[in-house]
């Protein structure tokens, strides 16, 4: 206080003689007034420092206290987040459905059988729909109630309910549920298993008409997946549920594959990206086989082996049709690795097989081996895939080929034992192996629906370049060979343009 005192009393008097001085026309500065305008800086500053210092605690402490609200702010958002999409998620599913069902309408035609299906698809349907409406009928697009301010006008996602405050009255719900139900509350199992015997392997229901078939099996397989995905119904239902049961599911999806390879003509795969090839990630991942994603990838691996099986069984079966028989005579060969493929007994005896590999590590009894029959349509494979025929050949030797390959890969997958005791027999079979990984990489690259033309051959000039082909000739040879299949061009100097594009995208370093 007697600082504070002395400062008024000062700067008072200081201010007083210079107003006076300037009155005469004079104007001394004052040496009294630049030591107490620091000693006054200095509390000013001083006083600053220490309100600074207050409101940084306050602020920190403030901080540390709102730190754990800060985060379950944060959890309630992404929680309400992840709802909207999943609802989104479901209310697309539902659509899909919808449209896969007026899709049967108009292909079922006249066709009893087929206009029959129709009502309990969409019983089944409904009800689901229902069910899932009432059930998420709070999940509306706004923040939860922590927020002061909810928007005057809310709707639902899965709804056509429009309210103007911020919460639904009971009888507005009321109202809604009202709606929604058409007085279906128990679940239509009945229809539901009317459905399901439709798709089982026996039943020949539309059997003459692929065009129906196929939309009906893929509609089941996504209310399936709306039902699963729905949490709608109890555990039970689907243990119970021969649908859901994965020796039935693998059955059921054999039948779809095997009608959509005869509703497609057959050997529906190539070197494009519209190719579902006869393997395990073509199967669970190719847009064609959309339906049936979810329900693949919850097999396990014997029966994902069993679908393969099937599928590339069907697919060798198709070039038996009439329609492939002007594509030339079936070699034998051939004949060999088909016959011995499609023998009801090859998935236990390449069991067997494997496992005395396995007991004996590699090196069974020769007879015991060479006798199996598995061995020699094995060998002739790998002479087919080691021999690529020529573009001029036809059409027939080139999907022998192509067959060869797919036979050594399903082996290669799941029973790796019989092709890696085969390649240690001589040198042309390790060759094979060599090839063989040449080539599905070559498949991959060439089938990926995301690249276009130009980057695929760029990625398979790369390719090419790794394999060294200059140092041998018959790999040289052989990558020409298949280069025309692939391409279904006569092709020249593909080595060489390889060689050009990889070394250029190397010092361009694409």
């Amino acid at each position: 206080m007697l600082l504070w005192g002395i400062a008024l009393y000062t700067l008072g008097g200081s201010q007083l003689a210079q107003a006076s001085l300037a009155e005469l026309g004079e104007t001394r500065p004052s040496r009294s007034v630049a030591p107490i305008q620091d000693a006054l800086d200095h509390v000013d500053d001083d006083l600053s420092l220490r309100d600074a210092k207050r409101r940084r605690t306050e602020v920190g402490e403030y901080s540390e206290q709102d730190r754990f609200g800060q985060d379950e702010r944060q959890t309630v958002d992404q929680t309400w987040l992840d709802k909207q999409a999943e609802i989104r998620s479901m209310e697309q599913a539902s659509e899909e459905i919808h449209r896969s069902i007026a899709h049967l309408k108009v292909v079922g035609g006249s066709h009893e059988e087929a206009l029959n299906s129709i009502p309990k698809l969409e019983d089944v349907h409904r009800h689901l729909e229902i069910r899932y409406r009432r059930k998420n009928k709070t999940g509306i697009l706004r923040k939860p109630a922590q927020y002061k301010q909810p928007p005057r006008r809310v709707r639902f996602v899965l709804g056509a309910d429009l309210s103007n405050s911020g919460e639904s009255s009971s009888a507005q719900a009321s109202q809604r549920s009202s709606n929604l139900d058409s007085g279906q509350t128990v679940f239509p199992s009945q229809e539901w298993d009317d459905l399901v015997r439709l798709t089982e392997p026996e039943n020949e229901f539309c059997r003459h008409r692929p065009d129906f078939k196929l939309p009906f099996f893929e509609t089941m397989f996504l209310i399936g997946d709306y039902m699963v995905k729905s949490n709608l119904l109890d555990p039970s239902f689907f243990k119970a549920n021969n649908f859901f049961r994965p020796e039935a599911l693998t059955q059921m999806i054999k039948v779809d594959l095997k009608s959509r390879l005869y509703g497609f003509g057959g050997l529906f795969f190539g070197f494009d990206a519209h190719s579902l090839l006869p393997t395990i990630q073509s199967l669970a991942n190719h847009k064609s086989t959309k339906h049936l994603h979810r329900a693949i990838k919850v097999l396990d691996k014997e029966n994902q082996k069993e679908l393969v099986y099937d599928h590339l069984g069907n697919t060798m079966r198709s070039l038996d049709w009439l329609s492939a028989r002007a594509w030339g005579e079936k070699s034998v060969e051939f004949g060999i690795v088909s016959s011995r493929f499609h023998s009801p007994y090859f998935i236990r005896e390449a069991d067997e097989l494997s496992q005395m590999l396995i007991r004996f590590k590699g090196t069974p009894p020769s007879n015991d081996f060479r006798n199996n029959p598995i061995h020699s349509g094995t060998q002739h494979a790998i002479n087919l895939f080691n021999q690529p025929p020529k573009l001029s050949d036809g059409k027939r030797p080139r999907l022998e080929f192509l067959m060869s390959y797919y036979y050594l890969d399903f082996l290669h997958t799941y029973y790796k034992e019989i092709v890696d005791h085969l390649q240690a027999a001589n040198l042309e079979n390790q060759k094979s192996e060599k090839k063989r990984k040449f080539l599905g990489e070559a498949i991959k690259i060439f089938t990926d629906p995301a690249d276009p033309w130009k980057p695929k051959f760029d990625k398979y000039s790369r390719l090419i370049f790794q394999q060294k082909p200059h140092d041998d000739l018959e790999m040289k040879e052989w990558i020409e060979a298949i280069t025309s299949i692939i391409l279904e061009l006569k092709v020249s100097g593909v080595i060489d343009r390889a060689f050009y594009i990889a070394m250029t995208s190397r010092i361009l370093g694409s």
